[in-house]
């Protein structure tokens, strides 16, 4: 209960609905403003933390059993200042933790550091090294976490299961576990960015509202969300008004994973600030022109 909702409401100093766009009602914008920091290079300065979102709160806090607010914080805000993503670092820490109770890592491998979980203070030093690492006076102090914990312990002691033989662009690929849902395996393995649920994440709709329950249905999904979702993250539009809140009506629609009336509002808005006249065939790359004049536009 330590990092729930109520906990981080209590700790955000902004969280109003005009945080990224006039008149959005979402609310997603958050932050902590004049956050101390007990670490690192600006320890003992008081810095705002853009965050931390849901799945830094998980990958982050529950992930390496770090159950401290403050420490969960001040991962955040050094994962930003070092260029680290949150999810990628909660997974590699949690997963560096569970070596290391279970003896396939130790206090010598980890370059002195006792990664037990919950170890806030060890997860941050760890941290600072890798940060440290990449400026050239620190890159051999950086290296000796990496050496220790990859090298000597992972690498050689903890055999691959078979069913995460197929994982290849990346170790986040195990961050949710995806064997046997096709659609959501294609989403990680075949989008340009590696595993990542900005291109393609596929999941939803392919295990809860059944849309794609062919394989031809998810081949065309693997083919038309990566386009759209880059499409739109280019033209600076946000993803939540898209399909996080649906038209009551969207289920009668011939592609209801697409959303389409809400696609369409996207190419109103490219349309009218550009002065072009794309159709949602163009702007979206849908291959089907029969579902694009068969779904209604608004």
């Amino acid at each position: 209960m330590k990092l729930a909702s109520w906990v981080w409401k209590g700790l955000f100093t902004q969280n109003v609905p005009d945080g990224c766009w006039f008149g959005c009602t979402m609310s997603c914008a958050h932050a902590v403003d004049n956050f101390e920091l007990k670490t690192g290079p600006y320890k003992g300065q008081k810095v705002m933390v853009d965050g931390p979102e849901y799945e830094t709160v998980g990958g982050c806090g529950s992930n390496p059993a770090i159950f401290d607010p403050a420490a969960v914080l001040e991962i955040n805000f050094y994962c930003d200042t070092y260029g680290l993503d949150t999810i990628s670092f909660g997974t590699l820490t949690g997963f560096i933790m569970d070596c290391y109770e279970n003896g396939i890592l130790n206090r010598e491998r980890c370059g002195g550091l006792e990664m037990t979980w919950g170890n806030w203070q060890a997860t941050l030093e760890m941290m600072h090294q890798i940060g440290a690492a990449r400026s050239r006076p620190g890159r051999r102090q950086g290296r000796k976490v990496h050496a220790g914990v990859f090298r000597q312990g992972i690498r050689r002691r903890s055999p691959v299961p078979q069913g995460h033989r197929h994982a290849r662009q990346g170790a986040g690929a195990i961050r949710i576990h995806v064997k046997g849902i096709a659609g959501q395996q294609g989403g990680y393995y075949m989008t340009n960015k590696g595993p990542q649920h900005d291109e393609a994440w596929l999941i939803f709709m392919d295990m809860v509202n059944n849309h794609i329950p062919t394989f031809e249905k998810k081949a065309e999904a693997l083919h038309y969300f990566p386009v759209f979702r880059t499409w739109f993250g280019l033209q600076g539009l946000c993803k939540l008004p898209w399909n996080d809140v649906e038209p009551v009506d969207n289920a009668s629609h011939a592609e209801p994973n697409k959303v389409p009336e809400h696609v369409q509002n996207y190419v109103d808005i490219y349309n009218a600030i550009t002065g072009d006249r794309s159709t949602r065939r163009k702007c979206c790359c849908n291959r089907s022109a029969s579902t694009i004049s068969s779904a209604s536009s608004t």
